[in-house]
């Protein structure tokens, strides 16, 4: 008699612990979907890297190249660019954008490239002559018809076709703050974080906001210039 009224609590322990975890699943919330979309000219440049990490996974995953272990060590170079700035990790310290036939890249000066895919030609540069805090990484992005990337304290927007600034805005708000990210673009808003913990910030990509004295502290822009 003792053994069955061990085994009948036992069942019924078991039974009230399903019981108890059917209650747990069945009041779970199902996780909120993504509502927003990135930039079109990701979809329109698959053949490319179109954005940083090249989505917003941040996979680095090509699946549609012709480069596999089986070609890799019959690889030549193509071309070369020197890149005229070395910080503390190196002239570079980010993922170069590739759409359209031109390669977006910047360096740990902040200094903006953009170069022809097939023959490394320089296009233009802009200058922004501002250390990334840390040595790095940074970045570019590229979408909503504008090309942003970042300066020891500030955001900017740039013209993909000439380099021109088209806005440039500050975000920290003391000297112990900096950005040592590349922008992620989507639904319409470009988003940065700060250091040391200032939090993240979000703002519009329209070129809304213009390029004043005020908005550069350390970062001073020195244009976009062609070779």
């Amino acid at each position: 008699m003792v053994g069955l009224g061990r085994s009948s609590a036992a069942v019924g322990l078991a039974t009230a612990l399903a019981a108890c975890a059917g209650c747990g699943a069945t009041q779970a919330k199902p996780l909120p979907t993504a509502t927003g979309k990135p930039p079109p000219e990701w979809a329109a440049n698959t053949s490319g890297w179109p954005s940083h990490n090249l989505d917003l996974a941040n996979t680095r995953d090509d699946a549609h190249t012709r480069i596999d272990a089986a070609d890799v060590s019959k690889l030549r170079r193509r071309w070369t660019f020197r890149l005229p700035y070395s910080g503390e990790y190196g002239a570079f310290t980010s993922n170069p954008i590739v759409a359209g036939g031109v390669v977006y890249l910047e360096d740990p000066d902040s200094d903006v490239f953009a170069l022809r895919l097939t023959t490394g030609k320089l296009l233009w540069r802009h200058d922004f002559h501002s250390v990334t805090p840390s040595g790095g990484p940074n970045g570019v992005a590229l979408g909503y018809g504008l090309l942003f990337g970042e300066t020891e304290d500030s955001v900017f927007a740039l013209s993909p076709r000439t380099g021109k600034q088209v806005w440039i805005r500050k975000l920290t708000t003391n000297a112990n703050e900096g950005i040592d990210m590349a922008p992620q673009l989507y639904d319409g808003r470009l988003l940065v974080s700060t250091i040391p913990g200032n939090g993240s910030r979000s703002t519009s990509p329209a070129p809304t906001a213009s390029s004043t004295p005020s908005a550069r502290r350390r970062g001073r822009s020195s244009g976009a210039s062609r070779p």
